[in-house]
């Protein structure tokens, strides 16, 4: 599913000229809202890759109410623009039964709050333990044990963050 939307966005991008923002857009208004909890999986993560300059932020409205993105105050790296985790949060919200309500919570692990000064290994480390605790049988234990494994070695070598 995810490839196809890659491919489609890139497909409409050359065959319109549109920059690949518009095109994000547009497929995430035409499925948003009647989408699967599958597409609205897909739509999150396209959303969670979109990197928008703070300009084109202020400038496009769509950025905010489509796209879901939101300015992060961040002392250390400057104000950026990112993903709010609007459809992994809808998913939890109108499929809680879903298979995939875990997928979007380890999404979400890994999205800005609203400040954003550092990258803390302990908390991400003790997120994804609670994540590894609360969904032990998860398609995505194996890359979050992995995570844990990569962030303990981290940690031992005197990395306080990483920006990854």
């Amino acid at each position: 599913m995810k490839k196809t939307l890659i491919l489609f966005v890139s497909l409409l991008s050359s065959l319109y000229s549109l920059p690949e923002s518009s095109v994000y857009h547009k497929i995430i208004k035409m499925y948003e809202n009647n989408a699967s909890p599958k597409l609205l999986l897909e739509i999150g993560k396209l959303a969670s890759q979109m990197e928008i300059s703070l300009e084109a932020y202020q400038k496009d409205n769509n950025y905010r109410t489509i796209a879901h993105l939101k300015i992060v105050k961040s002392d250390n790296y400057g104000d950026f623009v990112a993903y709010d985790g609007y459809h992994f949060k809808q998913i939890i919200k109108k499929y809680p039964h879903s298979n995939l309500v875990d997928d979007a919570k380890y999404y979400l692990i890994y999205l800005s709050d609203d400040v954003n000064n550092y990258t803390d290994l302990n908390e991400e480390k003790t997120k994804l333990e609670a994540f590894i605790k609360k969904y032990p049988k998860s398609n995505l234990l194996t890359q979050a044990k992995e995570r844990i494994e990569f962030i303990e070695n981290s940690i031992k070598s005197g990395a306080p963050a990483i920006l990854d």
